[in-house]
């Protein structure tokens, strides 16, 4: 089958499409033909080898891309029930050095936990980019930030791939919804439901009003020490990455009521059910802006490590 793939991380090095094996089918896995992917943040680190890229791919060469996929099943194992072939399905491989595979291939296996059947009202390039971003999202907010009707979450970073749907599901959870953002995005953050829309440029944190319940550090720039004064006596602060920030503000949340948290997402088939469900009543907008052919990968990943797109980039097959 044809994937993308890096053969190896020196400098200069692009990715390149290699003819490699397809993947097999345990008694509980799932084989997937691909008709849909996008790209996130972590395939930049995972290309790098830098900012823990290394931690979230198995460092075998060539090196597979993607994570995010959405397609058919073409085979399920013996032990597989809930699954038929030729049913519609998305999810994302595991952020994991286990992982060897990559979604930006023509076929993925998966355990029969972590994918879903995909939203029926919807393209598979536009489910596949649901498929992380939701879930981060989802369990960022609902797990990680026990968020509770009447309570008010900051989301900073609300205009990308995670924080559109940030805004949305928390809305959905009945909190009250600020939301930080680009000049040219408040409007947008807006449309999806935000309370309060704010320019990262002209925002102080240490000068927003009121406290905050939960604080979503989606782009992962503030950190505990920065959110502390600004969350409630039992807040909460949720982080996408352990960056050397996160481990001190982690250790001085140690100290305090107030709590630091590390978002390690996972594919699970109930998460993105709920998601399909919610996207199929028309009570979750998906929010691929972007659209690439699988044949233009590499300007995908370049768009990508050049600027922060609105919502998320997806990939046609």
């Amino acid at each position: 089958m044809k994937a993308w793939g890096m053969e190896s991380r020196k400098a200069g090095v692009v990715p390149k499409l290699f003819d490699v094996e397809m993947p097999g089918v345990g008694p509980r896995s799932v084989l997937v033909e691909i008709k849909g992917a996008s790209v996130n943040p972590a395939d930049l680190k995972v290309m790098s080898g830098k900012q823990g890229g290394r931690f979230l791919h198995a460092s075998h060469f060539p090196l597979l891309l993607g994570y995010d996929y959405s397609g058919v099943v073409m085979r399920h194992g013996s032990e597989v029930s809930d699954f038929k072939v030729g049913q519609e399905v998305f999810g994302f491989l595991p952020y994991s050095t286990k992982n060897e595979q990559g979604a930006f291939s023509q076929y993925v296996t998966a355990d029969s936990s972590e994918l879903a059947e995909k939203p029926r009202t919807i393209t598979f390039a536009a489910a596949a980019a649901l498929a992380t971003a939701g879930s981060t999202a989802l369990q960022a907010l609902r797990d990680k930030g026990e968020i509770r009707p009447g309570q008010k979450v900051l989301i900073n970073g609300a205009s990308g791939g995670v924080g559109s749907l940030a805004v949305q599901i928390g809305k959905k959870l009945g909190a009250e919804v600020w939301g930080i953002c680009s000049t040219k995005n408040l409007d947008y953050i807006k449309q999806l439901g935000a309370d309060q829309a704010l320019d990262y440029r002209a925002t102080k944190i240490s000068d927003l009003p009121g406290k905050f319940d939960v604080v979503f550090d989606v782009a992962s720039n503030y950190g505990f020490s920065q959110c502390a004064r600004i969350l409630s006596s039992r807040g909460i602060y949720i982080s996408l990455f352990p960056t050397p920030a996160f481990i001190g503000g982690f250790i001085r949340s140690l100290f305090s009521a107030k709590t630091c948290r590390f978002l390690p997402v996972k594919s699970r088939t109930a998460d993105l059910e709920l998601i399909t469900k919610w996207v199929d009543e028309k009570r979750l907008r998906p929010c691929a802006d972007t659209l690439i052919p699988f044949s233009e990968l590499p300007q995908a990943l370049n768009l990508l490590s050049r600027h922060s797109p609105r919502g998320k980039i997806a990939i046609s097959f």
